[in-house]
């Protein structure tokens, strides 16, 4: 097997592996808005109770 060849595919790993990281990073972003916005909802539904 050349070495470009293996190069090559190395690249192509660590171009995968960083789009990964990107998804991920992404999902964990956009589950902790959604949880913060659902518990931002539910703290307003009490402080309504309460006046």
């Amino acid at each position: 097997m050349p070495l470009s060849t293996i190069l090559h595919l190395e690249t192509l790993l660590s171009e995968e592996l960083v789009q990964i990281f990107e998804l991920i990073i992404t999902f964990v972003s956009l589950y902790g808005i959604i949880c913060y916005l659902l518990m931002t909802a539910e703290n307003k539904k009490f402080l309504q109770k309460q006046k």
